[in-house]
C-alpha cells in the first residue's frame, strides 16, 4: 500500500496568501517511516491533514491498496472517501485539547475508537502502550480540562497506536512533553512499528530525536518542496 501525491499544491489557508508546498510527485512506500522538517509556518501541519482531506489542496492524492485496480482518492471535506481510509489511517492532532471531546471521559472517548478496530485487541494494546507512554489507569476516568497537554497528547497517540491502523500520522507529537516522555513516545512507535513491518509513519516534527531513533527517512519542507535531508 503506497500514499501517491501527483501535481499536489498546497496554499496557505489565510494572508498572507500564497504557495506554501508544490510535489509534482511524492510517494510515501508502506512500511517506511517518513519525517517532515521545517520551521513554523511552512505548511507541515497542512500537509498531513490534507492526506485525510482536512485540508484544502489541489493535485491528487492516491492510497493504492493493493496495485492500481484498488485505489483511494482523497478530496477536501469528502465523507466517501474519509470513510474508506477510517480504518486504515490514523492521525494525531498537533493540538492535544482538540483530539477529546471535553464533555466525556477520556475512557468514554477511548471506546469510540473501538469502532474502526477490533475492541479486544484495542484494549490489550491500549494497556500496552499506556505502560510504555507512562500512563496511569487514573487518567481514563478524568476528563480533558483535568490533564494537562503533554498527558492528553500521550493519551491521543496511545488511542491511535491501540486501533493498530497501517498509516500512522502525528503532527508534532512531542512538541508538549519533556525529554523522558519524548524517549517513551519514540519506544511505543517503535514497538508499533515492529509489531508489522507493513506499517507506515509519518511524523512532523522540530525535533531530530525521534526521527532519529525510528532512523526515518527525513525531508525538510520549503515551497519549492520537500528535500531529502
Amino acid at each position: 500500500m503506497t500514499i501517491q501525491l501527483k501535481e499536489y499544491r498546497l496554499h496557505h489557508p489565510g494572508p498572507p496568501y500564497g504557495l506554501l508546498l508544490f510535489l509534482p510527485r511524492f510517494e510515501i512506500e508502506s512500511g517506511s517511516t517518513v519525517g517532515i522538517m521545517g520551521s513554523s509556518g511552512t505548511g507541515k501541519s497542512l500537509m498531513l491533514r490534507s492526506l485525510v482531506g482536512l485540508s484544502p489542496f489541489s493535485g491528487s492524492i492516491i492510497y493504492s491498496i493493493s496495485g492500481s485496480l484498488d485505489q483511494i482518492s482523497i478530496f477536501y471535506r469528502d465523507a466517501s472517501s474519509l470513510k474508506k481510509i477510517a480504518g486504515i489511517v490514523s492521525i494525531v492532532f498537533q493540538d492535544p485539547f482538540s483530539s477529546f471531546n471535553p464533555s466525556w471521559s477520556i475512557q468514554a472517548s477511548m471506546r469510540r475508537a473501538t469502532s474502526a478496530c477490533d475492541p479486544k485487541n484495542f484494549e490489550a494494546n491500549l494497556q500496552r502502550y499506556s505502560e510504555i507512554l507512562k500512563i496511569p489507569l487514573e487518567f481514563l476516568r478524568k476528563r480533558p480540562s483535568e490533564l494537562s497537554g503533554g498527558e492528553l497528547q500521550r493519551l491521543a497517540l496511545a488511542r491511535s497506536l491501540s486501533v493498530g491502523s497501517r498509516y500512522l500520522f502525528l503532527d508534532e507529537p512531542t512538541s508538549a512533553l519533556d525529554a523522558g516522555h519524548i524517549l517513551s513516545v519514540a519506544e511505543a512507535l517503535s514497538s508499533f512499528r515492529d509489531e508489522d513491518k507493513t506499517r507506515t509513519i509519518l511524523i512532523s516534527e522540530h525535533s531530530r530525536a525521534v526521527l532519529n531513533y525510528l532512523g526515518a527517512r527525513i525531508y525538510q519542507i520549503d515551497c519549492i518542496g520537500l528535500q531529502l535531508d
